[in-house]
């Protein structure tokens, strides 16, 4: 993963947790759900970088 990809991550985490906040209704649930697009999001980078698929 390269920087910049972390940098972008990091960058749209205030936006994943608020929007994450409106779905479950608890700030421990949202904050599990921005974890968890942390590796989803790099798998579909990876594979888009590849040409191997819609990332």
């Amino acid at each position: 993963m390269t920087p910049d990809a972390v940098v972008a991550f990091a960058e749209q985490c205030p936006r994943l947790l608020g929007i994450a906040c409106r779905m479950p209704g608890s700030t421990h649930d949202a904050e599990d759900a921005v974890q968890d697009t942390w590796p989803r999001w790099r798998v579909r980078r990876r594979a888009g970088e590849r040409g191997g698929g819609d990332a």
